[in-house]
C-alpha cells in the first residue's frame, strides 16, 4: 500500500506566499542554474520566497492566506526547513535522466545481491542503483533483521500489538481494491473543483486480536476484505523532522520496542539514504494481511516519498512503472480526490478510453521473504497480495524528498519533471482564481496552440512564419476558452505559463 494520506498535516506559516507557488519555483530553478554542492535548506527556502514576492508585486497579485499542503516538503514551516540537517551526500549527484540502461531483459527490475556478513557494508552495485534513483530489488539486504525474524508470527504480533488501537482498511470482498481515502477538507485547502469520487475503502479501528481472528477466518464485516496498516515508528508530536528523531508509536510491546531500538541495520539504511539523497526519515509502517486479503491490491499510484519496502512473510507482486511513463497512465487531475492515482485499471484496461496505456511498459516483480524493494518517489506501482496459508507481513521505511526538491539537478530527473508538472497545475488553478475544474481545459487548449504553431511552420519567410504561428496559436487557444473566462485572462495565462 502507498504512503498517500500518511503525511503529518500541519498548518504552514509564512508571510506572503502559497507554498504551491514556492514548490513550483523550487522545482523550476533546476532548469536555469545548477544546484550548489552543499545546499542550505534555509537559504534555499528564503531565496524562493524572495523571488516569488517580487513576482507577486510585479503581477499585482494579492497574497492569499496561509495554506496547508500534502507532501514531504510542503508541510514544513520556514523554521522547520532551517532546522533540517544538511544533505548526506557529498554533492547533488543523485538520479539519472533515463532508466533504460538499468533494466534487465524484457524490462525486468535489477536485482542486487546484498547477502553479506552481519554488520558488513552493502555492495557498491546496490548503492549505485539507489544513487541512480532506479527501482530495484535488494536481495538478502536484511535491513531490519529483528522484524524479519519475528514479525511474521501471528502469536508475536498478537502479544506485541495488544496495547495498540490498530488501523485497518476495509474493502468489499468483491473488489479487493485498496487506496487511502481522506476528506480533503480535513487536512488541506486544496480546491475540490467539484470532482466526485466514491471512497474505495473504509477505515476501522480494531484490536490486534479482533483483526487477526477476522482476517484469518476469511471475509467478514459484511463480506469485507481487511488489511492492517499500522504505524510503528513516526515523528514525535512536536513535528520534529531531524534524522533519528523518530519514536516508537504508543502501545507497542517491549519486544517490538527492542526490535525497533536495536534491531534495525542502521548502517545499511543510512548508506542507502546517503546514496539516494533521501530527505529526513519520516515513518515506518507495518502491513499485515490474513487469508481474507489474498488477491487484495492497492490501485496504481505513486508516493512522494522514497520507500524501502521489506518483505517479512508471504509474497507481494509489484507492478511498477517509471516516472517517464506518467503520460501513459492518465493520472487524475491534481485537484481530484484521487490525486496521485491513475485513472487506468490494470485489471480491466480500457484502451478505447485510455489509448496511451498500450505504450506503457510494466516491470513486474514478486517480492518474497528476505527481500527488500527500493521504490523511489514518483514511481507508479500497484501491489497485489499473493495467496498464502499464513500471514503476509511487510514493513517499510519512508523518507521525505526534501533535498531533491530544494536542490534540483539540471536537467531535471524524471521524478522532478513529474513534480514540476504538478506545480503547473497548481499555478494554472491559482491564476484562474481557484477554478480548478478549468485546468484540464487550459492544458487541452495549450496543446492545441502548440500543435497549431507546428502546423504553421511551413511558411516561406521567417517574418510571415512568426506572424502566422502567433495567429494560429491564438485562434486554437481561444477556440477552447471556457464560458465565463474573459479572453484577456485566458491569453494572459498562456503567456505567463509558456513565455
Amino acid at each position: 500500500m502507498g504512503a498517500q494520506g500518511l503525511h503529518t498535516h500541519r498548518q504552514c506559516s509564512r508571510s506572503s506566499l502559497r507554498l504551491r507557488r514556492e514548490r513550483r519555483s523550487g522545482a523550476a530553478a533546476g532548469a536555469t542554474a545548477p544546484p550548489p554542492r552543499h545546499a542550505d535548506a534555509s537559504e534555499a527556502a528564503e531565496a524562493v520566497l524572495h523571488s516569488l514576492a517580487e513576482l507577486f508585486a510585479a503581477r499585482g497579485w494579492q497574497p492569499p492566506p496561509a495554506a496547508r499542503r500534502d507532501g514531504g516538503l510542503w508541510l514544513l514551516t520556514r523554521e522547520q526547513l532551517a532546522a533540517l540537517p544538511p544533505p548526506q551526500m557529498a554533492a547533488a549527484a543523485y538520479g539519472t535522466p533515463c532508466f533504460e540502461p538499468y533494466f534487465r531483459c524484457e524490462h525486468a527490475l535489477p536485482v542486487a545481491d546484498c547477502r553479506r556478513r552481519a554488520g558488513g557494508p552493502l555492495p557498491a552495485a546496490a548503492l549505485e542503483l539507489v544513487r541512480a534513483g532506479m527501482c530495484c530489488v535488494l536481495d538478502g539486504a536484511r535491513l531490519w533483521p529483528a522484524a524479519e525474524d519475528r514479525w511474521g508470527s501471528a502469536a508475536y504480533l498478537r502479544e506485541e500489538l495488544k496495547g495498540c488501537a490498530c488501523a485497518v482498511l476495509s474493502s468489499p470482498a468483491t473488489s479487493r481494491r485498496f487506496s487511502y481515502w481522506f476528506d480533503q477538507a480535513s487536512h488541506s485547502d486544496r480546491v475540490s473543483a467539484g470532482y466526485e469520487a466514491k471512497p474505495l475503502v473504509s477505515s476501522l479501528t480494531m484490536s490486534i486480536g479482533e483483526y487477526l481472528d477476522s482476517a484469518q477466518a476469511g471475509p467478514s464485516h459484511g463480506r469485507r476484505c481487511l488489511y492492517l496498516q499500522q504505524s510503528v515508528l513516526q515523528a514525535p508530536a512536536d513535528g520534529s523532522v531531524q534524522q533519528g528523531a523518530l519514536l516508537p508509536c504508543a502501545g507497542l510491546g517491549e519486544g517490538m520496542r527492542r526490535d525497533i531500538g536495536s534491531g534495525i541495520d542502521l548502517q545499511a539504511v543510512r548508506a542507502l539514504a546517503e546514496a539516494g539523497g533521501f530527505g529526513p526519515w519520516q515513518r515506518c509502517q507495518l502491513f499485515v494481511g490474513g487469508a481474507s486479503a489474498a488477491g487484495a491490491r492497492s490501485i496504481l499510484h505513486f508516493d512522494q516519498y522514497d520507500n524501502l519496502f521489506v518483505q517479512i512473510s508471504g509474497w507481494k507482486r509489484f507492478r511498477v512503472y517509471d516516472p517517464q511513463q506518467t503520460r501513459c497512465l492518465y493520472p487524475f487531475p491534481i485537484h481530484h480526490p484521487l490525486d496521485t492515482r491513475a485513472q487506468v485499471d490494470l485489471e480491466a484496461p480500457d484502451l478505447a478510453a485510455f489509448p496511451r496505456l498500450s505504450e506503457a511498459v510494466c516491470s513486474e516483480v514478486l517480492l518474497g521473504p528476505g527481500q527488500a524493494l527500493f521504490l523511489p518517489a514518483y514511481w507508479w506501482h500497484e501491489v497485489v497480495t499473493e495467496p498464502h496459508d499464513s500471514l503476509t507481513v511487510s514493513a517499510n521505511f519512508w523518507f521525505a524528498a526534501v533535498y531533491r526538491l530544494l536542490t534540483p539537478t539540471r536537467p531535471l530527473v524524471p521524478s522532478m519533471q513529474c513534480e514540476l508538472a504538478r506545480q503547473l497545475e497548481y499555478l494554472v488553478s491559482d491564476c484562474l482564481s481557484d477554478r480548478a475544474r478549468l485546468v484540464p481545459a487550459f492544458f487541452s487548449a495549450l496543446r492545441a496552440a502548440v500543435e497549431a504553431v507546428h502546423a504553421a511552420a511551413d511558411a516561406r519567410s521567417a517574418a510571415a512564419d512568426a506572424a502566422r504561428a502567433d495567429a494560429a496559436a491564438s485562434e486554437a487557444l481561444h477556440a477552447r476558452r471556457p464560458a465565463g473566462v474573459v479572453p484577456q485572462e485566458w491569453q494572459g495565462l498562456f503567456e505567463d505559463v509558456v513565455r
